[in-house]
């Protein structure tokens, strides 16, 4: 028997906290930045099972299966903000699931490219 899975994460909350370092502006904010997270989420995953006998036709079992999960995790990022106002950011990073859950994903990524205004 052969097995696939297809994961799906239908929401998640994730609060974070940043630390700047290495700016010398008065009013933070900008530049280099790491970031600890914390995520809660939750979804579903598809588990795909060919059974594959000798003489007859291949038959697809499919299972679905909710998942809900809890985890931390690092990220480091930069933050450039323009005289005229406008951010631009960048940052990577992932963390772990910490409850065993066999039904969900075992970690997770975070990253992004920001582009904005700031008032």
């Amino acid at each position: 028997m052969d097995n696939e899975f297809d994961e799906y994460q239908a929401w998640a909350l994730t609060p974070f906290y940043r630390q700047y370092f290495f700016n010398k502006k008065d009013f933070g904010a900008r530049g280099f930045f790491v970031e600890g997270m914390l995520k809660i989420a939750g979804g579903s995953e598809e588990i795909f099972d060919y059974l594959v006998t000798i003489d007859g036709p291949t038959t697809e079992i499919v299972t679905r299966e909710n998942w809900f999960n809890a985890g931390s995790g690092v990220a480091i990022g930069q933050k450039w903000v323009s005289n005229n106002g406008f951010v631009f950011e960048l940052s990577l990073g992932g963390g772990r699931y910490l409850i065993d859950d066999q039904d969900g994903p075992g970690g997770f990524f975070r990253g992004g490219l920001l582009v904005g205004y700031r008032f």
